[in-house]
């Protein structure tokens, strides 16, 4: 819905959203499918120009189904390189944010600073380490999300779900958002749009590491090789003062 309203927001643009299986009404206006996945690339639309957006690593790629794509963007340096190796002409294009909606100006009148803040579900497939690293150390990290119930102390769980608004509000209130992705995620190079939503928020990140990814223009988004080095990442974020509102929107800019 975000990349539609920004489409839209190109002079002459127009966009309509579809789901698995559905397909794009007949247009007079010249016309192009951008089909964003992530475990199931699936079939391109005949008649149209199709362009694929892998943002998550796919269960299965063949070369011969990828071809048919008019250009293949994918979200994941490493596997951009993996794909062009098996002769796809596939080009980086990291997940994204949308800085109108993850914006400091979301967080509500008197909400107290959270420190550190985790939103995701926990499961066998998603154990979520760097936040299990991070409370073992110590440190106070509030969670929203299921299955983390029995999993870390009563004091994290904050709620199993929020809605588009709560996090948004939430990561403007929040310090340090932490990214623990899923472990195909991480180790095929995919950084979530997670971090891209908190900075834009105005918060510091600190993800897992994401072999092939590379940000020297974000500073504020560090990735934690290993326990020790996250203990000394989220010591040097948290000892700062906390930023007002000016300099949040300073980094949302």
């Amino acid at each position: 819905e975000g990349l539609l309203r920004a489409i839209r927001a190109l002079p002459g643009c127009d966009g309509g959203l579809l789901f698995r299986n559905e397909t794009p009404p007949p247009t007079a206006a010249p016309a192009i499918v951008l089909r964003i996945i992530g475990p199931h690339p699936e079939e391109p639309v005949p008649g149209l120009p199709n362009i694929l957006w892998m943002i998550s690593p796919p269960n299965l790629s063949p070369a011969a189904l990828l071809g048919r794509y008019q250009a293949v963007f994918c979200a994941s340096d490493l596997f951009t390189r993996h794909l062009q190796a098996h002769g796809i002409a596939a080009r980086y294009l990291p997940q994204a944010t949308e800085p109108t909606h993850f914006h400091p100006d979301r967080r509500l009148p008197d909400t107290p600073d959270l420190p550190v803040v985790f939103v995701g579900a926990h499961a066998p497939r998603a154990d979520r380490a760097l936040v299990l690293h991070a409370i073992k150390a110590g440190h106070d990290v509030r969670i929203w999300g299921p299955g983390w119930q029995g999993v870390v102390p009563d004091h994290c769980l904050q709620g199993t779900r929020l809605d588009f608004d709560q996090l948004a509000q939430t990561y403007a209130a929040a310090r340090v958002i932490l990214n623990s992705h899923m472990p195909q995620m991480a180790e095929r190079g995919y950084m979530s749009n997670r971090s891209f939503d908190a900075l834009s928020c105005g918060a510091h990140v600190i993800s897992d590491r994401i072999p092939g990814f590379a940000a020297p223009e974000l500073p504020e988004l560090s990735m934690a090789t290993t326990p020790a080095v996250l203990e000394v990442q989220l010591a040097a974020a948290l000892a700062l003062p906390p930023a007002g509102l000016a300099a949040r929107r300073a980094l949302h800019a």
